[in-house]
């Protein structure tokens, strides 16, 4: 085997590794089942409410069209979403303040920004009760 070859198959492996290891605990493929919704309100009273099927349909449309984040950005989060999954696992969702959001899944928490995922959780902010 040449050089050449040695090498483009060793860039080759070393970007499907990537991706692999990427996609590891990232941006879930499958859809949540089930979820609740929680408005938090610092010094008030937290409000939370299951999720109707249209609420979980515009969370599963929102958070796939939602693309990783590279940056490790913190903040306190005015809302969150316990989403359960297909395969049974469960996640959660952090957002509304800022236009991205923190998801946590398998024990490995990731940073991501989606447009519609943002105002969803804005919406769900605004309902906390002060």
């Amino acid at each position: 085997m040449s050089s050449a070859t040695t090498r483009v198959s060793a860039i080759a492996l070393t970007v499907l590794i990537a991706a692999a290891v990427g996609g590891c605990g990232r941006m879930p493929p499958e859809e949540a089942t089930s979820a609740r919704f929680t408005a938090l309100h610092s010094g008030g009273t937290p409000v939370t409410w299951e999720a109707s099927e249209a609420d979980l349909r515009r969370f599963n449309e929102a958070y796939a069209n939602a693309t990783p984040l590279s940056e490790d950005y913190e903040t306190t989060a005015p809302a969150r979403v316990d989403a359960v999954l297909e395969s049974g696992q469960s996640m959660v969702v952090w957002g509304g303040s800022q236009h991205f959001q923190t998801v946590s899944i398998r024990g490995q928490q990731f940073n991501v920004d989606g447009e519609e995922l943002h105002r969803l959780l804005e919406e769900i902010a605004a309902r906390a009760e002060p």
